[in-house]
């Protein structure tokens, strides 16, 4: 498969930056020839100084492209990765685009809790025991370490209201 792109590297921005918007653009038409035919740049201007140094380094990223073709085509010849379990491989395959998003959004700070159900002006279920609510309209649930530790103990064994 042949590249369809020619190198232009950032580096010759700072390196050809003497050259006038004109010549630039003739180098760099020039490239593009290059890249697609392999036949050397011949230029009459200022860009001319410059030509050897962007065929040299053109044949450099072909030279390396070519490398990786020759690496990806001989792993292919290969056959890839051995499957683990073939009945567990046709199982995890998708065939048919997922619908529900993995995770729920999550909500907009500052904004007002969600209702139970959707529903205007329902109520939330209760807390299981052993949990408090806390927080802006009690979306805040704790338990266990988390509860002893914010839980604030009366004289009377209760808690703190």
């Amino acid at each position: 498969m042949a590249r369809t792109y020619a190198a232009l590297s950032h580096e010759y921005r700072k390196e050809m930056r003497q050259l006038s918007d004109a010549e630039f653009g003739r180098l760099c038409r020039a490239l593009i020839d290059y890249s697609a035919s392999g036949k050397p740049i011949a230029l009459s201007g200022n860009e001319r100084f410059y030509a050897e140094r962007v065929m040299a380094q053109e044949d450099r990223v072909q030279q390396s492209y070519e490398e990786t073709v020759a690496k990806n085509r001989e792993n292919g010849k290969k056959g890839g990765r051995p499957r683990k379990n073939p009945a567990e491989a046709t199982v995890t395959q998708k065939t048919e685009p997922e619908t529900e998003p993995k995770s729920k959004p999550k909500p907009e700070l500052n904004s007002p809790p969600a209702t139970a159900g959707g529903r205007e002006g329902a109520k939330s279920p209760a807390p299981a025991p052993g949990t408090r609510r806390y927080g802006w309209g009690g979306n805040v649930t704790l338990w266990g370490r988390e509860l002893a530790a914010r839980q604030p103990k009366c004289a009377g064994g209760g808690e703190a209201r």
